[in-house]
């Protein structure tokens, strides 16, 4: 049942650790966080759109309310894969000052965050160069 979801700081760690993803958009070079679920896991994502709001002071709140920090997008099915929802966030800000930070707090088990882009936080915007 939707009113059993709770998400945990070190749920949503494994959840990203198995399932996210930190990549550059190729048009624009633009950090981007990405997590797909299968349609039917809808409510998951939009709990977590709740949960990683409620991290959010106020004026970030605000600001999270004016654009659209959380994009919950629908991908067809293809093949023999079923439809998908895709949680992406785009927003450079967001993603360099309050969420990795948020990830760098915690344990990771696996060398996702050891990401040649999680690197780009410690570097002025277009300074650093990718080392892939």
């Amino acid at each position: 049942p939707l009113n059993h979801i709770r998400i945990t700081t070190y749920w949503l760690l494994g959840l990203i650790e198995g399932e996210g993803s930190f990549h550059l958009r190729r048009n624009s070079l633009t950090p981007t966080f990405s997590l797909s679920l299968t349609a039917v896991q809808k409510p998951v994502l939009e709990h977590i759109i709740s949960f990683l709001r409620g991290q959010l002071d106020k004026y970030s709140l605000v600001k999270a309310s004016e654009t659209k920090l959380f994009n919950l997008s629908l991908e067809e099915a293809r093949a023999n894969s079923k439809p998908k929802f895709k949680l992406t966030i785009l927003q450079i800000d967001y993603l360099m000052n309050i969420f990795i930070p948020f990830l760098e707090n915690l344990k990771f088990n696996s060398s996702l965050f050891k990401s040649p882009l999680l690197s780009l936080r410690q570097e002025p915007r277009g300074k650093k160069k990718l080392d892939v």
